[in-house]
């Protein structure tokens, strides 16, 4: 047997199996007893993962210099609570209530979108990015959002599983995912992905100096909206205290409005990345890119 083939075969069911397990515990304990599990196993995870405690300090010195050691390390150490609670409430999604776990802000933006016709969304990996899929699913909108595949197969309908719970359909940034993409955009459903990104072990975006890069998720959501005639909406989530949080969105951007009519695509692409620029500085704590990659300078 290859290597490749007792991957498949043994360790991806040994692992998914694991998780499975994992799940089916986590979903016998409450909300709140779940996110405490989640900042537990961050303090001790951080530990055993020196590259990307060395990339975060780095990232910190780079983005918030004023910083002195001991405020870097406080917040190195609430990202990685933040990270490790986010992961283990995947399992419990559907036990969030938003009127009870949140305060949503603008959602008056809402009031000028019909639920019938499709949005192209853009949000960061803040607080629980999660929720920011469930407000938008709250209005009565119907949503496909674009993810990046975890390799195993038994973590990968774990995770799906879980989103499914709440409302909300995912797709996988292939071939066939871009036809789903654009067959739900046609339907008039909407589209949500990620406005942060790396490649190649290099954070892309937001970009922190120069202009993002054209082949960023925030171009990709540009040309959709062109394409397919549809606003852009971008918001965040902040964790404010355990499983409290908060919901925030910028006003929509329509191609058609004044003050977007006669401006280019890059331009407007600035506009998205100096905000997302601004949420990611203002909670770097709480950006789960930040452990992934060095600034891409």
């Amino acid at each position: 047997m290859n290597h490749k083939a007792f991957n498949y075969w043994v360790i991806d069911p040994f692992w998914g199996g694991i998780d499975y397990l994992v799940f089916l515990f986590l979903r016998c304990l409450s909300l709140k007893q779940v996110s405490n599990i989640g900042a537990f196993i961050g303090d001790i995870a951080k530990n055993s993962f020196k590259k990307a405690i060395s990339d975060t300090v780095a990232n910190l010195e780079y983005l918030a210099p004023q910083l002195d050691a001991d405020k870097v390390n406080y917040k190195l150490n609430n990202m990685w609570r933040n990270i490790a609670r986010t992961l283990t409430e995947m399992s419990v999604l559907d036990k969030f209530d938003l009127i009870e776990n949140s305060e949503q802000y603008d959602l008056k933006i809402f009031d000028d979108l019909d639920p019938n016709q499709p949005v192209v969304f853009l949000f960061p990996h803040l607080g629980n990015w999660e929720l920011l899929a469930m407000s938008v699913i709250n209005q009565g909108i119907k949503l496909n959002v674009i993810y990046e595949a975890v390799p195993n197969r038994f973590q990968r309908r774990l995770l799906v599983k879980s989103r499914q719970r709440v409302g909300y359909e995912l797709i996988s940034p292939d071939y066939s995912g871009t036809r789903k993409i654009f067959k739900a955009l046609s339907s008039g459903q909407s589209i949500g992905m990620a406005m942060d990104e790396f490649k190649n072990e290099k954070i892309i975006a937001p970009a922190f100096s120069g202009k993002v890069q054209t082949n960023s998720n925030i171009h990709y959501a540009l040309g959709l909206a062109r394409r397919f005639n549809t606003p852009i909406v971008y918001g965040y989530c902040k964790r404010e205290v355990g499983v409290k949080f908060s919901i925030h969105y910028a006003e929509p951007i329509i191609f058609d409005a004044p003050q977007y009519k006669d401006m280019s695509d890059t331009d407007i692409a600035g506009i998205i990345n100096q905000k997302c620029r601004e949420w990611v500085i203002e909670n770097l704590d709480q950006w789960y890119m930040l452990h992934r990659a060095r600034i891409n300078n």
